[in-house]
């Protein structure tokens, strides 16, 4: 991650007192487009970070709402898909490793802790398997109608194309008498 855009997502804990401690971030396309490999490149989306701060243990619970671009799996069109979810992250300051998802030790003597990764991550998380919007609202014009005609077409011209022998077989196999 560059570091100069990403410093503001750091939380520097050292200073915080003991107790709740509330963060606020507006994540938006410049989010997205600077992190690597993201399959989200777009999006605005609101977050929360609560604090709870102990000796040694601090306790983060990450809320967000908002909507993303995302690449329709049937279409290939963009569709602005809505999120939102809440997460928990526990960092305990000391040695050893941590051995559960939620948790994540820090050695002593380190100062801040950048949230910016498990924010992209819980919002990535958040999205569905297969994204097709009109079956997730039930409009089928959100599908791009021209995409969907070509595939169409395509199906219907398949069986005039030779089939290798090989598929035909496995075709065979799925069949409702054996």
């Amino acid at each position: 991650m560059p570091t100069d855009y990403f410093q503001q997502f750091a939380i520097q804990f050292p200073g915080l007192s003991d107790g709740d401690h509330r963060f606020e971030y507006e994540i938006g396309d410049d989010f997205f487009q600077a992190l690597e490999y993201a399959v989200v490149e777009r999006g605005k989306v609101n977050v929360e970070v609560l604090l709870n701060k102990k000796p040694n243990l601090i306790t983060l619970r990450f809320q967000f709402k908002g909507q993303v671009q995302v690449t329709c799996d049937r279409c290939a069109g963009n569709y602005d898909f809505p999120v939102e979810g809440e997460q928990r992250l526990i960092i305990q300051i000391g040695d050893g490793e941590a051995d559960d998802d939620e948790l994540i030790i820090l050695p002593r003597g380190e100062f801040e802790f950048n949230v910016a990764q498990h924010l992209y991550e819980y919002i990535a998380l958040s999205l569905p398997l297969r994204v097709v919007p009109c079956e997730e609202t039930g409009d089928t014009t959100l599908c791009d109608q021209s995409v969907i005609n070509k595939l169409e077409e395509l199906i219907r011209t398949e069986p005039d194309q030779p089939v290798d022998p090989r598929w035909e077989k496995l075709r065979g196999l799925n069949t409702s008498d054996n």
